[in-house]
């Protein structure tokens, strides 16, 4: 479903859109032959949409789609060639043709050297060892080297480059120049119109699937000159588990099949004949078995659901505010008094997690229930797309009345979040009336309390609080900077810390590095006080009983685990994992490890209050059955980082496709595994199994599915005066 905010008006109709849902709902279940079995996988449609993501040229002339193959080690394409400026550099290439070699043809120059020395330019393919070239540093030059069948992947490929020597010009390091890499077309697999996939004989294509124990496989096909197909189950122990041969003489297979285990199997098509014959695939499905969903969460099932009557709602955020620094949460210092009262007497989710690391990208999850993928909002100079309904908007047009203090300059009207807000406050300068202190914030929202409650029959409340104390650079106002015995540790400046840790060779002490997180702390001790005088205030307001409310972070922070300081450049837990904190008289005090995402505040509320999501949410409502399977996904595109993770029950992968960590010394891989026992993600595992590629493969499959909502990228100028705002709080370079 295509963007359903275009086939209605934003603000009404929330009704006629659950209507229009419903009713396709009812539609799709008369289509479907197998009530039983009623969760489907097409995956002929999962496979065309890797497929399509196979690679045939990397041309450096290409400069705004070549980014996407580059991964480590390159620097800017300049005439039409990019220079190799490490001696190991890498790309990613994709491939579902895995029958056959494939050749690769360069061309590509060795940066040129006056000692006569050649440079040997090593090729690995998936960190295995592939061929070896000789490369002539006068001209440009092609050359061919085939990449073994046996060391190709099915999805995504790295070929990665070792050179002999890099040379320095003008500052930068040059291995070898490059004008393009090919790889030969496929001759295996060619998709047909819009559904379909022509398989050549004597070639095999293949897929990691999760599969239960029971499930019906639907295929639909045509048999082209007597060409013979069969499928292979594949355990991970390289078993055949189950085979099956289509006739040839017929154009379906619909059938229940049985497993030993419930694993995650690869499923091999493989097809045998004469040269010319084929098989033409029009359909792949397979159909799983209907979840149970009578069960009650146990927040229904221990405190009896009903509707609320429009509560008052506040949302509290401290911007860059990580989990592990929090003494409800387990740290030593005892930063966060009053929140460890707070979260002693309401639910504390210990595993809650923001969808990226830096605020704008994370705000616009908090407030629309989408993933960075579908708000769009991810880019410096990206707005919140007014095509969204944000849940300020869905909760005025419920008789809220809506109001926003916000102290981060992302969190602004500049980039589309005044929107569904009748009140906005941004409080813009250092010192002053406007202070973005917490403390200073607080005055302004009391003053704002006292008046609005004055009023007769008024409506209920939403308020969004957006506090930014332990934001860099970690200047805690004069009552707090002797906390935690600071006077131990050696001095430093704080402002300006990553710029002038990128100019200095020696780095940071420990004592100073000590000293900079004590500074941190000292500003969370300060938020947190301000916190607990908010408390204070509504419960003198007689607001506090009735309330809904939330303490939560945009993100966290790094302080040296990865070799950096900051946030917005990684998706290691420091940076994402957040406090989450929640007051409703429909989820019982307690801790709850279950996955969280701030995605799922927004269909929590919609639950609490029964209303409509105005279009399907990411998240998902914390009063729904927990899902021990759940997924969750991450991005961050900023400072030329590009990076996706993917998040299950028990390991966490991330995509790092660009990296730029100018503090960090260490070497990245393309792909990074850890285990989620790994607080820090401290130690990178290796892929081994099934399971593990299974779950890269479905971060790739998520990375490059089309996003359901088509909603363009919103583009918005920043003034000269927002830009240097942004710039002391390290937004821009």
């Amino acid at each position: 479903m295509k963007n359903l905010a275009n086939f209605f008006t934003k603000k009404k109709n929330y009704c006629l859109l659950t209507l229009l849902i419903s009713c396709l709902s009812f539609f799709g279940c008369l289509k479907d032959q197998h009530p039983a079995l009623s969760r489907e996988k097409n995956l002929l449609q999962e496979f065309r949409l890797q497929f399509q993501e196979e690679t045939q040229l990397i041309d450096f002339n290409q400069h705004k789609h070549i980014a996407r193959y580059l991964l480590n080690g390159w620097g800017r394409t300049e005439n039409d060639v990019g220079w190799a400026t490490s001696k190991i550099s890498s790309v990613v290439f994709f491939r579902y043709d895995t029958s056959s070699d494939l050749e690769l043809e360069l061309v590509c120059q060795a940066a040129p050297v006056t000692e006569g020395q050649s440079q040997v330019m090593e090729v690995f393919l998936n960190n295995n060892a592939a061929g070896t070239l000789i490369l002539n540093s006068d001209n440009l030059q092609s050359y061919s080297l085939f990449l073994p069948a046996k060391l190709l992947r099915s999805g995504q490929n790295i070929l990665t480059f070792h050179f002999t020597y890099i040379i320095l010009v003008e500052q930068t390091e040059r291995a070898a120049r490059f004008q393009n890499i090919v790889f030969k077309q496929s001759k295996t697999l060619r998709p047909l119109d819009a559904a379909k996939m022509l398989q050549h004989s004597n070639t095999e294509f293949n897929m990691l699937v999760p599969l239960p124990h029971r499930f019906l496989l639907d295929l639909q096909y045509q048999n082209v000159q007597g060409v013979t197909t069969s499928i292979e189950f594949v355990n991970e122990a390289q078993k055949t588990v189950k085979q099956i041969t289509l006739s040839p003489r017929k154009t379906s297979y619909n059938k229940t099949i049985i497993l030993q285990d419930e694993t995650v199997y690869k499923m091999r098509f493989i097809t045998t004949g004469d040269p010319d014959s084929y098989i033409i695939w029009e359909q792949i499905r397979i159909y799983l078995p209907q979840e149970q969903t009578e069960a009650l969460s146990p927040f229904q099932e221990q405190q009896g659901f009903t509707r609320l009557e429009k509560p008052d709602i506040l949302v509290y955020v401290v911007d860059t505010l990580r989990a592990d620094h929090l003494s409800c949460y387990g740290y030593a210092r005892k930063t966060s008094p009053h929140l460890d009262q707070f979260a002693q007497e309401h639910a504390l989710f210990r595993n809650a997690y923001a969808p990226a690391s830096w605020t704008r990208a994370s705000g616009a999850s908090l407030v629309t229930g989408l993933l960075p993928k579908h708000h769009k909002t991810m880019l410096r100079d990206e707005r919140l797309p007014r095509d969204l309904v944000t849940l300020a908007e869905i909760l005025q047009e419920n008789g809220y009345y809506t109001a926003a203090f916000s102290t981060n300059p992302n969190i602004s009207q500049v980039f589309g979040f005044k929107q569904g807000f009748q009140k906005f406050v941004r409080f813009s300068r250092k010192d002053g009336d406007m202070s973005s202190r917490s403390d200073n914030v607080n005055r302004k929202v009391f003053e704002f309390l006292e008046t609005f409650l004055m009023k007769q029959e008024r409506p209920p409340l939403f308020l969004l609080i957006w506090t930014i104390d332990p934001h860099a650079p970690y200047t805690p106002p004069q009552q707090v900077q002797t906390l935690f015995d600071i006077e131990q540790y050696n001095p430093v400046k704080t402002e300006g810390l990553s710029e002038c840790m990128q100019q200095e060779e020696e780095g940071l002490t420990d004592s100073q590095r000590e000293y900079i997180k004590t500074r941190y702390d000292q500003e969370i001790f300060f938020n947190d006080r301000s916190f607990g005088e908010l408390v204070l205030k509504m419960k003198e307001f007689n607001i506090y009983d009735d309330a809904i409310i939330l303490f939560t972070a945009d993100h966290g922070e790094e302080f040296f685990e990865h070799g950096g300081i900051g946030h917005g450049h990684t998706l290691y837990n420091e940076q994402i994992k957040i406090p989450f904190v929640i007051k409703s008289p429909h989820i019982p005090p307690a801790e709850y490890d279950q996955r969280v995402q701030l995605i799922d505040f927004y269909p929590t509320i919609l639950e609490i209050l029964g209303i409509n999501a105005p279009y399907p949410l990411d998240g998902i409502s914390l009063l729904s059955p927990p899902l021990p399977d759940r997924i969750l996904y991450f991005e961050e595109e900023r400072d030329d980082n590009k990076l996706q993770a993917i998040l299950d029950s028990e390991k966490k992968v991330i995509f790092n496709e660009m990296v730029s960590r100018p503090l960090s010394h260490q070497d990245i891989p393309v792909f990074e595994l850890f285990a989620n026992h790994d607080a820090f993600d401290q130690h990178c595992l290796s892929f081994t199994g099934f399971m593990d590629e299974y779950l890269k493969q479905r971060l790739l499959s998520y990375k490059y599915s089309k996003s359901s909502f088509e909603i363009r990228h919103a583009k918005v100028d920043i003034s000269p005066e927002l830009d240097q705002r942004l710039k002391e709080l390290g937004y821009v370079k």
